[in-house]
């Protein structure tokens, strides 16, 4: 039997693709193992949005080919992004690894794996694959929880961007086909699904899904035993008051929303081609929080594009202390090649961009404790996510407006045993700017007071 190792660099949409891998490879009566020094073929799943990612990934292949001089290794395949952006120049300059693989070539990993000398010839158009509810996969999420692919590509002309070029056109997956694979994540225990895309809220644009993305909520929340539904990636301008009214009104949504605002100058978000202003993002945000009850915000923005001034830069501070997300990430800008930015002179210096992501993330450290601060004495339900790894250490818990691992999570220390994927009640104890620290309510118990007014926390 041959024993395949498989590393997922990258995001969440590029680890769907990776257990879909690992499902096809299972299927074929390969071993799926995570130890690549016992494996005798590596599959690196690359990430090829920034540069940063890139450097990520050629390391790794580098430190894994090194397994073919000093270990048992006899083939190196990657795939993902990096292969579908530039596979040409990576063999070239990576001629440790053996094949390559595309985008649309997720589901033929068995023949690159195959140690036959049998000739692979990777496909590199465009992508038009995507998973479907056939598609075998290999969870590599812990606990109950899962992600669920609802489309590919992307139409969005953002000028930092080079997904598009990468992953193809917009593309979404029928209803029927997300419903019946939510239903199979159920079967196989997963009791939290989290909904990805380039742009969760263009979907069914393409196929006639009139209903979109509020529909596909609607019937992916009649669901038997699936307890959370969260959704990723939302496009600001594309999110209707349907869509917010249906998060409201279907119980197993999460009170969540990812919305990638990436500025609020207005100056500098028509430099990257996406539209909108500070004025327009706090209607929108104060829109969602009048019609979705405890609904939690994160966005993500970009700082250090082509022309971005210290006015620019004040007017996002100021935009960021007014608005109090949740939960916030920055990216400083990188200047990619094949982006209509990349056509601007690159004139904020790398340490200026470091140190302006700096202070964006200070002031969001500052309000992340604050919103966190209220939530002390207040009773949450959480998913249990992993249990300690030493005595005496706490269980890694959620609540539903946390994602999976870009949110922080909640300490629980129990003295009864918890199990993982478990859902059950805690008393917040204490706070940090990204963490919470919990115990277990004991049955029966009466709730804190503050907990029936969870929902009702100022923001």
């Amino acid at each position: 039997m041959i024993t395949v190792g498989l590393v997922s660099l990258g995001c969440a949409k590029n680890l769907v693709d990776s257990e879909v891998m690992m499902g096809a490879l299972r299927r074929r009566g390969f071993h799926i193992t995570m130890d690549t020094a016992g494996a005798d073929v590596v599959v690196v799943n690359t990430c090829g949005f920034l540069q940063s990612a890139r450097d990520e990934g050629y390391e790794t292949i580098r430190e894994l080919a090194d397994l073919k001089n000093h270990g048992r290794l006899r083939r190196l395949v990657v795939s993902g992004c990096m292969v579908q952006r530039d596979g040409a120049a990576l063999q070239a300059a990576l001629p440790e690894v053996d094949r390559v693989l595309g985008l649309n070539d997720v589901e033929r990993v068995v023949e690159a794996c195959d140690l036959s000398d049998a000739p692979f010839v990777p496909d590199l158009g465009p992508a038009i694959w995507m998973p479907t509810e056939r598609s075998d996969r290999v969870l590599a999420t812990t606990g109950a929880s899962a992600y669920l692919k609802i489309s590919e590509g992307c139409d969005n002309p953002c000028a930092f961007c080079v997904i598009p070029k990468i992953r193809g056109a917009f593309r979404s997956r029928s209803i029927a086909s997300l419903v019946t694979e939510a239903r199979a994540l159920v079967q196989a225990g997963v009791r939290e699904v989290n909904l990805i895309a380039q742009d969760s809220t263009s979907y069914g644009s393409d196929i006639g899904e009139t209903g979109g993305l509020p529909e596909l909520l609607t019937q992916l929340g009649e669901t038997d035993d699936l307890k959370w539904i969260r959704l990723l990636y939302a496009y600001p301008s594309k999110i209707t008051t349907r869509l917010m009214e249906t998060m409201a009104s279907v119980s197993r949504v999460a009170p969540y929303i990812d919305v990638p605002l990436q500025h609020a100058s207005r100056r500098v978000l028509a430099r990257m081609r996406r539209g909108g202003s500070r004025e327009s993002f706090m209607r929108l945000l104060g829109e969602f929080r009048r019609r979705v009850p405890g609904i939690s915000i994160r966005t993500t923005l970009i700082v250090g594009h082509p022309g971005e001034s210290e006015s620019d830069m004040r007017e996002l501070l100021g935009f960021v202390d007014e608005a109090r997300f949740d939960h916030l990430g920055v990216f400083t800008y990188s200047h990619e090649p094949g982006t209509a930015s990349h056509d601007l002179v690159d004139d904020v210096p790398a340490r200026e961009k470091a140190a302006r992501r700096g202070r964006v993330m200070e002031l969001q450290q500052r309000v992340s404790s604050e919103l966190y601060a209220a939530r002390v004495g207040t009773t949450q339900e959480v998913l249990i996510d992993a249990g300690p790894e030493e005595p005496g250490v706490p269980y890694r818990a959620r609540t539903c407006w946390q994602a999976p691992d870009i949110d922080g999570s909640v300490l629980v220390t129990s003295r009864r045993e918890l199990a993982v994927g478990q859902f059950l009640h805690v008393e917040i104890t204490g706070a940090g700017p990204y963490d919470l620290a919990a115990r277990p309510i004991a049955p029966g118990a009466r709730p804190p007071r503050q907990a029936r007014r969870a929902d009702a926390l100022a923001r």
